[in-house]
């Protein structure tokens, strides 16, 4: 059985889109059934005690003050960017990932990060719910992280994004993602003050990675399904 991590953090400045629609989305993922832990931003702790009552496949729902250490007041963006949405705080929130899923590295079984509102990229819905029960339900998963991508050209990963990983869902065992994390925190700390989005320290890391191909879209899960045979 796959246990699914996910996470919803508030940035200082302006959210990408307005929380009810987060929290909407969410309830989507949760009424699939699957195994969810839960992080949230300690100003939705009450959104979270509902979503527990409400939905006993939430495994855990942990209000989380998000770690904004990576943020240097010098911090360097990339200037190929959307300026109002991938601030300093938005790219140290994408880099949580890694970090919540070694801290439920005592799980037993498969983890997955998934994104929260991850069903805003999907089109056929009740399909994917099928989808995400049968990849819940797999535990064949290889040696290394999967994850879905579809854009393997160069471009300079400190000026522009790099659609190598789609970034919305992972999966693999705890001990992969400690890795992963630990890998990840230092090549952010070799570079910095250079900040960039965590699928580009994620294209620096292939040893870590198994890429399959998809893109934000149904074909997140359905390839996925496919290249395991799991329906």
């Amino acid at each position: 059985m796959v246990t699914f991590v996910t996470a919803l953090y508030l940035p200082t400045g302006s959210i990408n889109k307005p929380v009810d629609t987060y929290f909407r989305l969410f309830e989507r993922l949760a009424g699939t059934g699957v195994p969810l832990i839960v992080y949230l931003d300690v100003r939705l702790s009450a959104r979270g005690e509902e979503l527990c009552r409400r939905f006993p496949n939430i495994l855990r729902c942990v209000p989380s003050v998000l770690d904004r250490s990576l943020i240097l007041r010098d911090a360097v963006l990339p200037s190929v960017r959307n300026y109002e949405k991938d601030t300093a705080d938005y790219m140290c929130i994408q880099l949580t990932k890694l970090r919540l899923m070694a801290t439920e590295a005592g799980v037993t079984g498969t983890l997955a990060w998934i994104d929260f509102g991850i069903y805003h990229m999907f089109k056929d819905w009740d399909r994917c719910d099928i989808l995400l029960r049968a990849v819940a339900a797999h535990n064949d998963w290889g040696d290394r992280i999967l994850s879905p991508g579809y854009k393997n050209v160069f471009v300079n990963l400190f000026e522009h994004i790099c659609w190598k990983h789609c970034g919305s869902l992972l999966i693999g065992t705890g001990p992969m993602f400690v890795r992963a994390y630990k890998r990840q925190t230092e090549l952010v700390l070799e570079t910095m003050p250079r900040l960039t989005w965590e699928v580009n320290y994620w294209a620096m890391m292939d040893d870590h990675f198994e890429i399959y191909t998809a893109n934000h879209n149904d074909h997140i899960l359905e390839r996925l399904v496919d290249i395991k045979k799991i329906l």
